[in-house]
């Protein structure tokens, strides 16, 4: 995630009155880390998981806003996770965005996300998108 001309505290105007609550779903720790930390300073209550499996799990007890979604995943990866998502109508309202590094494919877009972006992200992209595909509060 490019950091470096986007500045959260510069995006106040998309600030919440109540937390928004985003599940972000990345195998890369430092990729997690950075979500969270983001995120949480733009005042977006964030849950992370490192897999596909793990989110399934999550979901059993939480139902986020929001998804973000990485494809490439060990255990089970993100095809997989919006399959899944999509044989249970309580997950398949959830807006998801995949995020990826690979060029987008008839493969991506067939998963029919609510927006789709490429790694590196742009702050304030991510932000847009997410402000885009969140309740308004």
């Amino acid at each position: 995630m490019e950091r470096s001309g986007d500045r959260v505290t510069a995006q106040a105007a998309v600030l919440p009155t109540r937390e928004v609550s985003i599940l972000v779903i990345d195998d890369d720790v430092d990729n997690r880390e950075a979500f969270d930390d983001v995120l949480s300073e733009a005042g977006y209550q964030v849950v992370c998981a490192h897999d596909g499996a793990q989110a399934l799990e999550l979901l059993r007890s939480l139902r986020p806003d929001l998804i973000l979604l990485d494809l490439n995943m060990p255990i089970m990866d993100g095809v997989e996770f919006r399959a899944a998502q999509a044989r249970d109508p309580s997950l398949a309202r959830i807006p998801t965005v995949v995020m990826t590094a690979d060029r987008l494919t008839e493969r991506i877009l067939g998963l029919a996300p609510a927006a789709t972006v490429t790694k590196p992200l742009k702050l304030s992209q991510l932000l847009s998108i997410i402000e885009r595909h969140t309740p308004a509060i």
